[in-house]
């Protein structure tokens, strides 16, 4: 079990040198909205946060720290729902400590709880301010950045007596990478895992749906990276991101 757990450590390492942009787009505009030194700073794509918005999308990352591919995707959401929110949780101070030059998954593992914790504050802070509402929400996380959702949505249930209406799961890390996998039923009215055929995706049933993503000629490492491509690719596309789930029952 122990020489398991390292070799898919090292290879969550490793995945994080294959990441590339995803589509060539002018720089997203970005709006500081809360920020806590050395844990996470929140922000809103294209504006600052308004009352009332349409939807509410919180992107969280993984491994290594935020990248433009979340901005982008952002931008892309907001192109076609002018009247949403979209929230960008860059928790990198976490995420990117280094062993010998490479990122450190038992530090980023040990940072999720307290992470998700900040974020589920501020969220709620918006809801005082009508500026964010659970009910009307998708959390998009890719890898260790799910776990960080799924810690702000118990936080903002535990607070507001309300579940977010949907987590969007992609490449959720396995129990051998060293951080438990939680289960999203719990905080989400619905849940959707977008995972594929590799090593380093856990197939675990901790959502309502499971979706198996089926890329082409790529290495076990880079599949664990691959529903972010496959969701901007998905949305530039024009298929609603709603319209990947079903209803709930």
């Amino acid at each position: 079990m122990l020489r398991q757990s390292s070799y898919c450590v090292l290879a969550l390492v490793l995945a994080m040198s294959v990441i590339g942009p995803l589509s060539a787009q002018e720089p997203a505009q970005r709006c500081e909205v809360r920020k806590v030194d050395r844990i996470i700073t929140l922000w809103s794509v294209g504006r600052m946060p308004c009352a009332n918005p349409s939807h509410t999308y919180v992107l969280s990352h993984g491994l290594g720290g935020v990248d433009d591919r979340f901005f982008n995707m952002g931008q892309s959401i907001r192109k076609r729902e002018p009247n949403a929110l979209v929230l960008v949780a860059d928790w990198t101070a976490g995420a990117d400590k280094k062993i010998a030059n490479a990122p450190n998954p038992f530090a980023a593992g040990n940072n999720i709880d307290i992470t998700g914790e900040m974020l589920g504050k501020f969220l709620v802070e918006l809801h005082g301010a009508k500026c964010f509402d659970p009910a009307k929400a998708t959390f998009i996380g890719e890898s260790f950045g799910n776990g960080v959702n799924h810690r702000a949505a118990m936080a903002v249930r535990k607070t507001t007596q309300v579940k977010a209406q949907r987590a969007l799961v992609l490449n959720p890390a396995p129990g051998t990478s060293g951080v438990q996998t939680p289960i999203f039923k719990v905080p989400f009215t619905q849940s959707l895992s977008c995972v594929t055929d590799s090593c380093y995706d856990s197939r675990d049933p901790i959502c309502n749906k499971m979706k198996l993503l089926r890329p082409i000629g790529q290495s076990q490492i880079e599949k664990h990276t691959y529903g972010m491509r496959w969701l901007q690719e998905s949305i530039d596309a024009g298929t609603p991101i709603e319209s990947h789930f079903v209803p709930a029952k």
